[in-house]
């Protein structure tokens, strides 16, 4: 028996979706007491010594009454739409997981050939580290 093929933009959306389960992974260890960065700089534990290997974007966000509006991603030359799409997703889940109901909230976001990876996640400020 033969699979239909993916639909487009469906690769990214099934990495989006491991990332997520990734960060719930990671927010359940931060609330039961853990760090919560797993030793190596990220929700999986899986940072890369020397720092990232892919681009990474600032997505810069503002939340009211619980909904996160994308207000900037930078920088965006470079970027496909579906890229683009990922990273938002992975943002506003990242957000919801946290409960966050209220403010700006910068995240830095590596873009790997797996989708898109949560770098850092700063309430009301810059997240830290230049991007780029």
């Amino acid at each position: 028996m033969t699979h239909p093929p993916d639909r487009p933009g469906a690769v990214q959306l099934r990495a989006a979706l491991q990332e997520l389960a990734t960060v719930e992974r990671w927010a359940r260890r931060v609330r039961d007491g853990g760090s919560g960065d797993g030793g190596g700089g990220g929700p999986d534990g899986g940072g890369v010594p020397g720092g990232p290997a892919g681009p990474v974007l600032r997505v810069e966000t503002m939340t009211g009454s619980g909904m996160h509006k994308v207000v900037t991603i930078s920088p965006a030359a470079g970027q496909d739409e579906a890229q683009f799409a990922a990273v938002r997703s992975v943002v506003r889940a990242l957000l919801d997981l946290a409960g966050h109901q209220e403010g700006p909230v910068c995240t830095e976001v590596e873009l790997t050939a797996r989708g898109p990876r949560i770098l850092a996640c700063r309430l009301g400020g810059a997240a830290a580290g230049p991007a780029g």
